[in-house]
C-alpha cells in the first residue's frame, strides 16, 4: 500500500483564544453594542460623537495575542487612543486565507441605545486589495520586532489597556482589518466571536452564544477599573 504523508498546517488563529465581544463599557455599564464596528458612537458624559472602527474582544490584562495568519510585522507604535499597537501586513496566500474566513451571513446584530448601528465597512474598503493589515491595539507587552516574519498562531503580544485615558472596566483587544489605503472592514465578518442573546436572537447558534460562566467572568471583571499603563 502507498503510505501517504499527511501534514497538518495551521494557517489561521483567532487574535485571541475563545474570542468574545466585550459586554461592559469603560465605565462598567452593560452595553455590548459599544464594542461593535460603528460608524459613530456617542462617547463619555459630554455625549461627544466618536468613531469606533474595530471590534473589541474581551481580554483580561496579560492575555495572549496571536498572529491570525502568516505575515510581516509592518510597524509597532504608540498611538493616541490606541496605546501600544502592532500592524501585521498580510499578502499572497495568507491574504487568500484571510479572505476565505469571511462569513457573508454575518448579520450586523448591534444597535446602540443612541440609535447608531453596526456597519459592514467604511470608506469603500477594497476587498480586492493586494495588501491587508491586521491592527492590534491597547497592548501591554509586545513580543515581536518590526519587519520580522511571523506565523499563524505565534504569540505576538499581551493584552492591556494602554491608550485608554482614565482606564476601563472592560479590558479588551481592539482589533481592526484594513486595506492598504487605510479603509476598514468590520472584523465581525471574519472573527467568529461569542456574544449575548439579543432581543431578536431566538435562533442564535449555540456555538456563538456566551455561556453563563463566560458572562460571569466579564461581569466580575467589570467591577474593577484597570488603569492605563501609559
Amino acid at each position: 500500500p502507498i503510505k501517504l504523508e499527511v501534514k497538518y498546517i495551521k494557517d489561521w488563529h483567532d487574535p485571541l483564544d475563545n474570542p468574545q465581544i466585550t459586554i461592559f463599557t469603560q465605565s462598567g455599564n452593560k452595553n455590548p453594542a459599544n464594542a461593535a464596528f460603528l460608524k459613530i458612537r456617542y462617547y463619555n458624559k459630554e455625549n461627544i460623537p466618536k468613531a469606533h472602527h474595530g471590534l473589541d474582544l474581551f481580554a483580561t490584562v496579560g492575555t495572549n495575542v496571536y498572529a491570525c495568519v502568516d505575515g510581516i510585522i509592518a510597524y509597532i507604535q504608540y498611538q493616541k487612543g490606541y496605546g501600544n499597537i502592532i500592524a501585521l501586513k498580510v499578502t499572497g496566500k495568507s491574504l487568500d486565507i484571510l479572505r476565505s474566513k469571511k462569513n457573508i451571513n454575518y448579520e450586523l446584530p448591534y444597535k446602540s441605545d443612541d440609535g447608531t448601528k453596526e456597519v459592514a465597512s467604511l470608506n469603500s474598503f477594497n476587498e480586492q486589495c493586494d495588501i491587508y493589515y491586521l491592527f492590534y491595539a491597547h497592548l501591554s507587552e509586545i513580543l515581536v520586532e518590526q519587519d520580522i516574519e511571523v506565523k499563524a498562531g505565534d504569540i505576538i503580544a499581551r493584552t492591556g489597556v494602554s491608550g485608554i485615558v482614565g482606564g476601563t472596566c472592560g479590558p479588551h483587544l481592539h482589533f481592526e482589518i484594513r486595506d492598504k489605503y487605510g479603509n476598514k472592514v468590520n472584523p465581525g465578518y471574519y472573527i467568529k466571536y461569542k456574544r449575548l442573546r439579543l432581543n431578536d436572537d431566538e435562533n442564535i447558534p449555540k456555538d456563538i452564544l456566551l455561556s453563563d460562566k463566560e458572562y460571569e467572568t466579564q461581569e466580575t471583571t467589570s467591577k474593577t477599573r484597570y488603569k492605563a499603563e501609559r
